[in-house]
């Protein structure tokens, strides 16, 4: 029964690494989904007629994981979200002014974000190279160790 509890401690210790680095991959999914969004509403905003809604129904991401909820309850996914506050502030800051110029605007709007959405994603991404293998090395190693110790 004693090996069976120091398992379990020792599992839940080694999984914080991996969890931390889904949820980069989270990250990067949510961006490269924003990213996705906003080359499709710039290259359709010119030739449909259609509102925005219409466009964010139209949409069908790679992923599918993200954009799916603003139909929703979209403030509420995006604070459960493991997405950190720039980003977070990004998506806030792009879909709070998408609509309200004409269609130049709009195209420029997408533009400028799609570098902001790019350059949060490249960050992402090499937070995930340098901390996802540190982060689940260590909590391996920390598993180890309190396994060996409780032994």
């Amino acid at each position: 029964m004693k090996i069976i509890g120091i398992s379990v401690i020792c599992f839940a210790v080694a999984s914080y690494g991996f969890l931390y680095t889904l949820s980069i991959s989270f990250r990067i999914k949510a961006l490269s989904e924003m990213i996705e969004f906003n080359l499709y509403f710039k290259n359709n905003i010119r030739f449909k007629s259609d509102d925005i809604i219409s466009l964010f129904k139209d949409f069908k991401p790679k992923y599918n994981t993200f954009l799916k909820a603003y139909s929703n309850n979209f403030d509420l996914h995006i604070k459960e979200s493991s997405l950190n506050e720039a980003e977070t502030a990004a998506i806030s800051a792009f879909l709070s002014e998408l609509g309200k110029s004409d269609v130049i605007g709009q195209t420029e709007h997408c533009e400028h974000y799609i570098t902001i959405f790019q350059r949060l994603k490249d960050d992402a991404k090499s937070e995930l190279i340098e901390k996802g293998r540190l982060s689940k090395s260590l909590s391996l190693l920390a598993s180890a160790a309190l396994f060996i110790l409780l032994i």
